[in-house]
């Protein structure tokens, strides 16, 4: 019996990005996405803009102008859980990726990805590695990763959990449509640090996830992000 993920799949990769006032760093993002090597019908990338003031929201429109592919979807300000989730729901691909405005990914990303799922048909989560960028300072995110090992969700999280490598980013991941849909998984909105809750919940009820050791994604390290700001009041 097909669930409805199944019936709207048209790609391979849907890569969601949601957009909030990043005019500056939003090029440098969807460009990555666009000049990924292969894979030029496989995906799609879905740009979210949650009510930006800056241009933000016009720039995605001229992204969706110039590339096939790239689809735009403006919203009133809810947050980056509101802009993932509004993107999940209209997500036409058989996997689902996050990637954050200001940041940017390899451009083998899914090309990598496509081995790993044609080597490993039946998993449902992906978890790969990431390069942390801050000034000219680089270093890897994850550490304890085995290049196609397999875990379901349970021993997945207690390794890590162990080994004290357990990464909650949401971009370190990808998860199959019909996984999220079938366990109901989606991000709580209205709080910061959501990868926090998401992550471990959405991890557990996996049957089978693959680790890829090969850092596929860039996470830059900025002032005044929601990440390293001051302001924790949420």
């Amino acid at each position: 019996m097909n669930t409805e993920g199944e019936k709207r799949v048209k790609y391979r990769f849907s890569m969601i990005v949601p957009v909030y006032n990043v005019k500056r760093y939003l090029k440098r993002c969807v460009e990555s996405l666009v000049e990924q090597e292969g894979a030029e019908a496989k995906r799609e990338i879905i740009l979210v803009d949650d009510g930006s003031t800056d241009g933000s929201g016009e720039l995605c429109d001229q992204f969706a102008a110039l590339y096939e592919n790239v689809v735009t979807y403006h919203k009133q300000n809810g947050g980056l859980s509101s802009a993932r989730n509004y993107g999940i729901d209209r997500t036409q691909g058989e996997w689902v990726l996050f990637v954050d405005s200001d940041d940017y990914v390899s451009r083998k990303s899914c090309h990598v990805l496509e081995t790993m799922i044609s080597d490993h048909p039946d998993a449902e989560v992906m978890v790969y590695n990431g390069t942390e960028i801050e000034g000219t300072h680089k270093k890897r995110c994850r550490r304890n990763v085995q290049n196609g090992r397999e875990t379901n969700g349970e021993e997945y999280v207690i390794y890590h959990y162990k080994n004290r490598s357990f990464h909650v980013e949401a971009w370190l991941y990808a998860y199959r449509l019909v996984y999220l849909n079938q366990n109901q998984l989606r991000f709580r909105e209205g709080i910061l640090h959501e990868d926090v809750e998401f992550t471990l919940r959405a991890v557990l009820p996996a049957k089978k996830i693959v680790e890829i050791e090969e850092p596929l994604y860039y996470y830059v390290i900025r002032k005044n992000s929601i990440s390293t700001g001051k302001n924790k009041e949420k």
